[in-house]
């Protein structure tokens, strides 16, 4: 039974743009609205794919990374925070309220969509920011300055060796509302078959390094040369920076006769894609808990992605269609894509994938878990929260 709305909620997010992250948050918010008196979307100026939809639930306004500060700051709503601009802003502003001494405002918790790992490897200005950002980070939840919410076991493990038994975390997996759920589950009852001799994959995601969609394009050009035989389709669907590049490198690789690379652009729905392809493709370097990924578990769709972390291998373990590829080198990648369509060659049924399984938690679940714990956290400096 839905409990009465106790206090207002100010959800404050990097952009509105077409990430994993902000269809979470469209998913979570009716039932987050359900929880509080009010709702407000606060959002840094940038993006705005998805603003006409976030408008229909809430009030969003757009605001400066010093706006956002000034909003933190003075705010007595309860505050979600993801992303890592804005994750970044709340913990200078709890950091400055310690060393300040200032009197107590309202809870905030940090919801995180991508893990330290996500911010490796770069150069420069962007490592030093990097590098800052994780120890700003730790420092806040060493200290509990805020809630922390992760969403992988795994993710927990690593940040209590890293603090000990330190910090509000909790651990809420992403997912979907039920109503898509539902859809995604029912997405392949019409599969539209493959040509004789045709094997389908394709990728969903934004467009950017960390996703290393050039090792899909590598692992189904390789299969192609391999298998001469057969014809293979490569779907790469998706916006964001590294098009360009990826339009180069699909050009370089697909010298087989028998190869089609397209990319087709943003995809509104995922159910469409899984419909008429055999395979999903998820080679990502890191992650906080893949969206994509889990809509097509369930839709029971063939998956083959890396052991990255976080969040494929706590698919893997309940979705028996989800297949890791470990460690999640750039040769096993290959290997394993190989491996698990040549099998599904031999067995008619394999290509359609398990049926979903039941028993995923609907994002209506988990913004419940999530309300409780924004609702249950004291006041960022109150006297009533354990310090170190």
């Amino acid at each position: 039974m839905t409990e009465s709305p106790l206090h207002d909620l100010e959800v404050y997010c990097d952009g509105l743009g077409e990430g994993g992250a902000e269809f979470l948050l469209l998913d979570l918010l009716p039932a987050l609205r359900s929880r509080f008196r009010s709702v407000e979307v606060i959002a840094l100026r940038g993006p705005s794919g998805l603003e006409e939809r976030f408008r229909a639930i809430a009030p969003v306004t757009r605001v400066t990374m010093v706006g956002m500060f000034r909003r933190l700051w003075s705010g007595r709503a309860v505050a979600h925070v993801s992303l890592a601009r804005p994750q970044a802003i709340a913990s200078l502003v709890v950091v400055l309220r310690r060393l300040l001494r200032t009197a107590p405002r309202a809870r905030i918790v940090c919801h995180e969509q991508a893990s330290f790992q996500y911010y490796t490897g770069r150069s420069g200005r962007q490592r030093l920011a990097d590098g800052l950002f994780r120890r700003l980070v730790t420092y806040c939840v060493r200290h509990r300055l805020y809630g922390y919410i992760v969403t992988t076991r795994a993710r927990r493990a690593e940040l209590r060796a890293l603090l000990g038994d330190a910090g509000d975390i909790v651990v809420i997996p992403n997912s979907v509302a039920a109503t898509r759920m539902a859809r995604l589950a029912a997405s392949r009852a019409n599969r539209t078959p493959s040509a004789s001799g045709e094997t389908r994959f394709f990728t969903l995601s934004r467009l950017h390094p960390v996703k290393q969609l050039h090792w899909a394009v590598d692992a189904v050009a390789a299969m192609a040369r391999r298998y001469p035989e057969r014809r293979f389709v490569l779907s790469v669907c998706g916006r964001g920076s590294e098009l360009p590049v990826l339009e180069r490198h699909a050009a370089a690789a697909a010298d087989a006769a028998n190869l089609r690379i397209e990319f087709p652009g943003f995809v509104e729905s995922l159910e469409a894609r899984a419909r008429e392809s055999d395979f999903f493709l998820f080679p990502s370097k890191a992650e906080g808990f893949p969206v994509g990924l889990t809509e097509a578990a369930l839709t029971g769709i063939t998956a083959i992605a890396t052991d990255c972390p976080h969040g494929p291998a706590d698919l893997a373990e309940f979705f028996s269609n989800v297949h890791l590829a470990s460690p999640p080198t750039y040769e096993q990648f290959a290997r394993t894509v190989e491996q698990v369509a040549v099998a599904a060659w031999g067995d008619d049924a394999a290509p359609d994938g398990a049926a979903p399984r039941a028993g995923w938690p609907p994002a209506e679940e988990t913004a419940a878990r999530i309300a409780d714990f924004l609702e249950g956290l004291p006041p960022i400096g109150s006297p009533t929260r354990p310090t170190r």
